[in-house]
């Protein structure tokens, strides 16, 4: 029989994956995008937007969800230092997207609309949004790694 710890943990594991699996595919469409050019940039980013509103948030918030479902019925504590590790790796996650990528994003958005994606400002935007989106995917790769190596235990 299947306890509530391993259901949880399968869920957490999961939306874990669809986040950060998802992450790591949007960068690399979004290099390919950039390489062909700065209107098929462009069109990917309001893809990526979507995606990350429909995808990502929802799928980061699952998994804090069944993770902090998972400590509260499983044998580990919140005061554990893996748990609080991934709490901080969530929260930079999360500062990052609400700061950075989504106001970014935006902004962006209305300049290409503006005055098209060959603007040096919306270049200068793309480059900004590429490298948080990569210090994202690393942030919430080491995220992955202290839930597998689960340093303090």
């Amino acid at each position: 029989m299947i306890d509530a710890t391993t259901v949880l943990k399968f869920l957490h594991i999961v939306t874990a994956a669809i986040w950060v699996g998802g992450g790591f595919m949007l960068q690399m469409l979004l290099w390919r995008a950039r390489r062909l050019g700065p209107e098929t940039a462009a069109s990917f980013n309001q893809a990526a937007e979507w995606t990350s509103q429909h995808v990502f948030m929802p799928a980061s918030f699952a998994t804090l969800a069944f993770g902090i479902a998972t400590v509260i019925v499983g044998p580990w504590s919140f005061s554990d230092l893996w748990i609080t590790l991934g709490f901080v790796g969530f929260a930079l996650s999360a500062v990052n997207g609400m700061a950075v990528l989504g106001p970014t994003a935006k902004k962006m958005k209305a300049i290409i609309e503006e005055r098209g994606p060959n603007d040096p400002v919306a270049t200068h935007m793309a480059r900004r949004l590429d490298l948080f989106g990569r210090i994202d995917l690393i942030v919430l790769i080491a995220v992955v790694f202290d839930m597998v190596v689960k340093p303090g235990l």
